[in-house]
């Protein structure tokens, strides 16, 4: 039996219904992921506008923009500036965009992680 936590998925709805970005840190299949919660909308245009810029991926926008029109936006956590927490790094160095649905968010908190070095 799988259960998701409602506080976050409260949370979700409501940073998909106001914009709001914050800094949050989830664990999902046991790895410790620091980012921003970013409204869905917000997720797949910044994913859009990736692949708008390789030739080869053009085609995939519509897929994109296809679950933009989906019934259920709470379904998923979607994070920008995304990197794991790996020993006392953060990889990538730059971040990136990340979504996993709800029901694999294992933990969470509000706040972000940082290296040893920043």
């Amino acid at each position: 039996m799988t259960t998701t936590d409602k506080l976050l998925e409260r949370l979700v709805k409501r940073v998909n219904q106001t914009g709001i970005f914050f800094d949050i840190t989830i664990v999902v299949g046991g790895s410790m992921y620091t980012g921003r919660l970013c409204p869905r909308a917000n997720w797949l245009d910044g994913n859009i506008g990736v692949l708008n810029q390789i030739d080869e991926l053009k085609d995939f926008v519509d897929d994109f923009a296809q679950e933009g029109a989906a019934t259920d936006p709470e379904s998923y956590v979607h994070l920008s500036q995304t990197r794991q927490v790996f020993g006392n790094n953060l990889l990538p160095n730059q971040g990136g965009a990340f979504r996993v649905p709800i029901a694999q968010v294992q933990g969470w908190m509000l706040g972000h992680m940082k290296s040893v070095d920043n």
